[in-house]
Formats: C-alpha cells, sequence, structure tokens
C-alpha cells in the first residue's frame, strides 16, 4: 500500500487511514464521477466495509464510496 494520511471519516466515526488511488481504474472511475482529469487529491478510505472518497479535506454528503474493481 502506498502513502496514506489520517483523516476523519464520518461513516467510520473515527480517524482513519486514507490512501490515494492506486490504480487506473480507481483514477478513471473518479474523473467519469468528478468530471476531474487530476484526481490525485482524491483520498479513500482503507476500512474495507467503507471505501469512503473525500477530496482533499471535503467530506461529501451523502458519502460516495469507491466501487470495489477487485
Amino acid at each position: 500500500m502506498g502513502n496514506t494520511k489520517p483523516y476523519y471519516c464520518t461513516t467510520c466515526g473515527a480517524y482513519e487511514p486514507h490512501r490515494a488511488p492506486e490504480t487506473e481504474r480507481e483514477r478513471e472511475w473518479l474523473r467519469h464521477t468528478f468530471h476531474k482529469r487530476y484526481v490525485e487529491d482524491y483520498w479513500i478510505c482503507t476500512v474495507p466495509d467503507c471505501r469512503n472518497v473525500r477530496y482533499a479535506r471535503k467530506v461529501y454528503d451523502p458519502p460516495i464510496p469507491m466501487p470495489d474493481f477487485d
């Protein structure tokens, strides 16, 4: 796993590690969902049942979960 940062996750109710998108498939999903070309500043909660996406320090309400592509 790459670089992680602790952010407060509103779904988990605690500070959890968040990671940047790791695969091209995740980046493509982010580009399509948020209509942005640069998506390296999006973060994904690493808790397996959560996977909520946030943009830098912005939390989406309602939460937007990253699909599991595995």
